[in-house]
């Protein structure tokens, strides 16, 4: 199997999010969940997937896939969800393609 495109990983990760915001949406449905309540108990679920993939992945019957769970996943899984909370930065200006406004 080869390694996923940028296109791939964007549209799988793309998939996700959907479908982590339709779960979010039906969490909120009842009018009486905070909306930080209902994205614990997302973060939450997502730390149970993590168990249960590494608990399979641990076992040496397990999946064959020969990835191994390590310390830093859970740091790692964090720094991932702060980075897709933080706002997008804008592009970065290159000073030499920029049009002088006026001489100094």
């Amino acid at each position: 199997m080869s390694a996923p495109t940028s296109a791939d990983a964007l549209a799988q990760e793309l998939e996700i999010r959907q479908g982590l915001a339709r779960l979010f949406e039906a969490a909120m449905r009842d009018g009486r969940t905070p909306p930080l309540t209902a994205l614990e108990s997302v973060a939450r679920a997502l730390g149970a997937v993590y168990r249960e993939i590494a608990a399979v992945h641990l076992d040496p019957a397990g999946c064959p896939c020969g990835w191994k769970p390590e310390e830093g996943d859970l740091l790692a899984l964090s720094e991932a969800m702060r980075g897709g909370a933080r706002p997008a930065r804008p592009p970065r200006t290159d000073l030499h393609r920029m049009e002088p406004a006026g001489h100094a």
